[in-house]
């Protein structure tokens, strides 16, 4: 890791993160091509870029470098997009997600399920593309959990038709990828000075407190950031 202010150490851990998921786009490309008759992926179709998830720190890191490289008009828009999740989320949309339950998670994330990502253009482009979170480059088909279990059936639009026991066969190892993952995140929460499973949803990576200004991204490294873990909701009376 290189010495330097938390700003530049993030930059360095995007970009080498960013080099080694071309081997996930390798390898997606190798496997959309395989099922070419079942997979229906294309430019413009943004059937994935609606409501949001739980991504980690690398991929925060991947997408805070991706939106400094945006002119400032596209960046206030991304702004504008990610603050409705906050405004439809509470407090859940900047906060750490990894202490609730996936089905906890999946109640709380409702709400924003009809919006779209920040990064998504009117064209239905991918703004941060080259940069897009690991999620988003293994979506769309079928992956693979432990041993032959189905962990993700893929998009609605892809393989349709196909009951679940057949799509055993078509399903993505991704384990190895996890990997990538693994060497940066370690290095960018001692930077950030949080815990190493911490995960927060996509919109939250461009907002306060996740996103800092420039100058306070520039400071000593080491410094830690208190960031308090989601609170789960209180009963709701009667």
């Amino acid at each position: 890791m290189p010495v330097g202010g938390a700003r530049e150490i993030l930059r360095w851990a995007a970009a080498r993160y960013r080099d080694s998921l071309a081997i996930v786009d390798d390898y997606m490309a190798r496997e959309t091509a395989r099922h070419a008759e079942h997979v229906h992926c294309r430019r413009g179709c943004a059937e994935c870029c609606f409501g949001t998830f739980a991504f980690s720190l690398a991929d925060m890191a991947l997408v805070q470098a991706a939106f400094g490289s945006l002119d400032e008009e596209i960046r206030e828009h991304c702004v504008r997009r990610a603050t409705a999740f906050v405004e439809n989320l509470d407090d859940v949309a900047t906060r750490r997600v990894d202490v609730l339950d996936e089905s906890e998670l999946d109640r709380l994330l409702e709400p924003a399920a009809v919006l779209p990502c920040p990064f998504l253009s009117p064209e239905h482009d991918c703004r941060i593309y080259q940069s897009r979170p690991l999620v988003c480059r293994i979506h769309g088909l079928p992956i693979k959990g432990d041993g032959n279990e189905l962990l993700d059936p893929g998009c609605r639009l892809n393989f349709v038709g196909m009951r679940v026991e057949e799509l055993i066969g078509y399903q993505l190892d991704i384990a190895e990828f996890d990997v990538a993952e693994e060497i940066e995140i370690a290095g960018i929460a001692e930077v950030l000075g949080v815990d190493e499973e911490t995960q927060i949803l996509l919109p939250a990576a461009i907002l306060p407190p996740w996103f800092l200004p420039h100058e306070e991204l520039g400071r000593e490294t080491g410094r830690a950031r208190h960031v308090e873990p989601s609170r789960k909701p209180e009963p709701h009376p009667g």
